[in-house]
């Protein structure tokens, strides 16, 4: 409740600048990351799966990608088709590691696109995703926390596989 109030006391391009702003530096800094992880991934192990009932990175991917079409960009009114879930856990082997990675940070740039075009009163309207009600502002920040989620999954797989440390940050 707090957040309202400071959207309604303050000027509606100041927040919506904000967070739009915020939102961006999110969606750019996880595909700086998928960039960072990228080379670490072969097409073969894109798709194994370190136990029965685990995913693969690939599984992963597909999951990020659908999770986006349907949280940020369906709700933003891109035409995209309709998500089915269940694929995103299905192996397709014959889509290789680089075009897979090409899709997610194509996803991710139109996700930039689309949110740069959102009026204030867009972040507020009400939408029903899956069984959950939620404004368009919980949507997209729903999309950009569960993308950070499993892309933190994916880093552990690499790490894991490859026993390497990724430095996402040099220097630091």
């Amino acid at each position: 409740m707090i957040y309202h109030h400071l959207m309604i006391n303050n000027p509606e391009n100041e927040w919506q600048q904000t967070w739009t702003t915020s939102c961006h530096g999110r969606l750019r800094e996880q595909k700086r990351l998928l960039d960072h992880l990228k080379p670490h991934i072969t097409d073969q192990e894109l798709w194994q799966k370190s136990g029965e009932h685990l995913n693969s990175i690939g599984h992963l991917l597909q999951h990020i990608i659908g999770n986006m079409n349907q949280y940020i960009l369906q709700t933003l009114g891109a035409d995209v088709p309709a998500r089915s879930r269940h694929q995103e856990f299905e192996d397709h082997l014959n889509v290789h590691s680089d075009e897979l990675f090409a899709i997610a940070k194509s996803t991710i740039d139109q996700c930039l696109d689309q949110i740069a075009q959102v009026d204030g009163q867009t972040w507020l309207k009400i939408h029903e995703i899956q069984i959950f009600q939620m404004t368009t502002m919980e949507a997209v920040m729903h999309s950009i926390e569960h993308n950070a989620y499993h892309i933190g999954q994916i880093a552990l797989l690499v790490k894991q596989k490859k026993g390497i440390n990724l430095k996402f940050y040099p220097g630091v």
